[in-house]
């Protein structure tokens, strides 16, 4: 199964806006930085097995759901 890249950004997106998050702040809870947060938001880097593993915590959900799940944000920030 090929991975959607695409989709994993948008997912990673949606889980930072669902916690109400910057990039800075997503980034520094994650151990990293704003620009590592933008750059897996824009496609251009994928992230390690280890910040997946964190991204998907964010939400409750598994790491396997970046990649197959659609994690929308409603309005009130909620996926």
């Amino acid at each position: 199964m090929a991975m959607n890249k695409k989709q994993l950004s948008e997912n990673i997106r949606n889980v930072r806006k669902t916690a109400k998050m910057t990039q800075e702040q997503f980034g520094k809870s994650l151990g990293g930085t704003r620009l590592m947060v933008a750059r897996w938001e824009l496609g251009t880097r994928i992230p390690s097995l280890e910040y997946i593993e964190k991204i998907a915590r964010c939400v409750g959900r598994s790491p396997v759901d970046l990649f197959n799940g659609v994690f929308e944000v409603n309005g009130d920030g909620n996926a």
